[in-house]
């Protein structure tokens, strides 16, 4: 018989552990080849190795099932989990038990490598409160159960540990993870729970989305510590760095830190300069552009584009000459893409001229300036929300995903290509533009926050996504190029032939522009996205289109 109660296990607890997982780079940087090793079985593998630190990485195609099923819970074990091998889980035990510091330094690795921690976000307080409100309601965990979960390797009881208002996070997820391998080696227990934890679906093969446990019924404040961090860890990290930035570097993560809490030091240096930040997305465009040339292969566009894209790599290389002791991310991103811009150069060249010198393909430069521009832009996403929206640390959802959509907004000129009118013509660029507007909030966002899709916001956000989803679909079937040799601008494709058909398009925008603008303003509690006047009687450029 099914049990009613949620269940601890290993599964449920990779499945929460997934939900915290620092930000992933998107499909498309993937598949440029920018890789940020958080995949599913990167992450098993991080887990198992807090068990067993000499475990060898298995065979990725092997393995990524064993992973699928492991978070399934429909296995316990398997040829690559050694999960089942007493010898392995009983020498874990002995090493928590008599050796505490290895293992709580195993974990703490764990979690500098993969969790995502004190954003404003606040991803590890929510995987905490989830496994408190899974372990709570878990019948079959008993009330004076163990778990090795403080950091100086004492025990807590299940009673002391769902009360807990402090915790050190790699202890706490050491302690449950010891038990889990222990106390639950029965991992297909499990199943029921992680089934009511996902939507279903009635596509083949699609992914179901998280719907389970997210900590909401703690209602309590946690404070959330990593505990002293290692000497091991530290070594590490401090491998690569010079004397002077091994000073400054956070034990974790830099400090996002706001302009008005710089310290003396700090303000004589540059962390984030708005006329740079113009170029860095300029930069952006121009890119993405080349990338959407090179994708679908166009040969008439791809001279000038590459133009563009070299012209703004220039720019922006140029402009950082400006920065005064430029500092941190800003100062590894100028670093970054100033020695790509001479690859760039010496390749090209190269290429231009067919010699036979030993220099790293276009290619592979172009993907390495992809990587160092989409790192910077986290980087600054973040920075933003913290400076620009002065979102504290335990800011709502709601509170983030307003300002994420707000900056987005800005920073895609959505704002630009609201206020254009498709009867005269559309920019390519900003076609281009929602294109990735859209893929943004998809992943700063509508994934994100997923546990939190039955919030307005959320519901509001995703429509306005669909909203301009659909506009530009609308476009792209009746818009052609108006210039064969130059596919920058469009314009309605039947415009000089047929004025039935024109007043109709025209009408058609108008809704879609009305429609867009309803959404927003109940995004952002009354704003308006236009500068003209979609209300109910047409807009100011009816006369001129017309």
């Amino acid at each position: 018989m099914a049990n009613k109660y949620p269940h601890l296990c290993g599964g449920t607890f990779f499945t929460l552990v997934l939900q915290a997982l620092k930000q992933r780079t998107s499909a498309r940087q993937r598949s440029a080849g920018v890789h940020d090793n958080l995949s599913e079985t990167d992450v098993l593998i991080g887990l198992i190795r807090v068990i067993y630190p000499e475990f060898l990485e298995p065979p990725k195609s092997t393995f990524k099932t064993n992973t699928s099923d492991y978070k399934k819970c429909k296995i316990s074990s398997g040829t690559y989990l050694p999960f089942g091998e007493p010898a392995t889980i009983l020498a874990f035990d002995e090493r928590v038990k008599r050796d505490y510091q290895s293992a709580f330094t195993s974990m703490c690795g764990f979690v500098d490598t993969f969790i995502e921690v004190g954003t404003v976000i606040g991803k590890d307080v929510r995987l905490v409160k989830a496994l408190i409100e899974l372990i709570a309601a878990d019948k079959s965990i008993g009330v004076q159960d163990q778990f090795y979960s403080c950091k100086v390797g004492q025990v807590l009881t299940k009673a002391e540990l769902v009360v807990i208002q402090e915790v050190c996070l790699p202890a706490f997820l050491l302690g449950i993870w010891h038990y889990i391998l222990t106390n639950r080696k029965e991992n297909y227990l499990g199943v029921n729970t992680f089934n009511r934890w996902h939507a279903p679906t009635t596509e083949l093969r699609a992914k179901r989305n998280f719907i389970g446990l997210n900590g909401a019924s703690v209602t309590r404040n946690i404070k959330i510590t990593l505990g002293d961090k290692p000497k091991e860890i530290i070594a590490l990290e401090n491998e690569h760095l010079t004397e002077a930035e091994s000073e400054n570097q956070s034990p974790y993560k830099p400090e996002i830190l706001p302009d008005n809490t710089h310290t003396d030091k700090q303000k004589s240096s540059v962390y984030f300069d708005e006329k740079f930040d113009g170029r860095v997305l300029n930069l952006d465009r121009a890119l993405r552009h080349l990338s959407e040339t090179l994708d679908i292969d166009d040969k008439n566009q791809s001279d000038i584009v590459v133009i563009k894209f070299v012209e703004a790599l220039n720019e922006i290389v140029s402009q950082s000459e400006w920065l005064i002791d430029p500092v941190r991310e800003l100062k590894l991103f100028v670093e970054n893409i100033t020695k790509l811009s001479k690859e760039w150069a010496v390749a090209a060249k190269a290429t231009e001229t067919d010699i036979a010198e030993i220099v790293r393909p276009l290619s592979v430069v172009l993907t390495d300036i992809k990587s160092a521009l989409h790192i910077y832009l986290d980087f600054r996403i973040k920075y933003l929300l913290t400076t620009k929206f002065s979102l504290p640390q335990n800011a709502t959802p709601s509170e983030v995903m307003l300002a994420t959509f707000k900056q987005t907004v800005f920073d895609y000129h959505i704002y630009q290509f609201a206020n254009t009118n498709p009867l005269a013509t559309l920019s390519f660029d900003l076609e281009i533009d929602v294109e990735y507007f859209v893929e943004v909030i998809n992943d700063k966002i509508l994934l994100s926050f997923a546990y939190a899709q039955k919030e307005p916001l959320f519901l509001r956000i995703s429509e306005f996504v669909k909203a301009i989803e659909y506009y530009t679909y609308y476009l792209s079937n009746h818009m052609c190029p108006m210039n064969d040799r130059r596919v920058y601008t469009f314009g309605p494709s039947q415009y000089d032939d047929n004025i039935n058909w024109t007043v109709a398009f025209q009408q058609k925008t108008l809704n879609f522009c009305k429609e867009l603008n309803r959404i927003f303003g109940e995004i952002t509690n009354g704003e308006t996205l236009f500068i003209y006047d979609v209300s109910e009687g047409g807009s100011s450029f009816d006369d001129e289109a017309l």
